[in-house]
């Protein structure tokens, strides 16, 4: 239904920025580190840096994962 989740399609027209900023606070509100949430969605704690920051973008799999922690509400 929702393709491989390791898919690296990125999703339609999104703020971004906005995303990074709402995941770096996310995770702060819910008192997770970095590498926490990384080994929570199985990636590398670089790679949640560099979401944060905007220098990457979440291909669709990562998304779902991310939106699977409830931690991040």
């Amino acid at each position: 239904l929702i393709g491989d989740p390791n898919d690296r399609t990125e999703l339609g027209p999104v703020d971004w920025s906005a995303f990074a900023g709402r995941l770096y606070e996310r995770r702060i509100a819910a008192r997770m580190s970095q590498e926490l949430l990384a080994e929570k969605v199985d990636v590398t704690a670089t790679t949640i840096r560099n979401l944060e920051s905007g220098r990457k973008r979440p291909g669709r799999g990562l998304m779902l994962k991310l939106l699977a922690v409830p931690e991040l509400d």
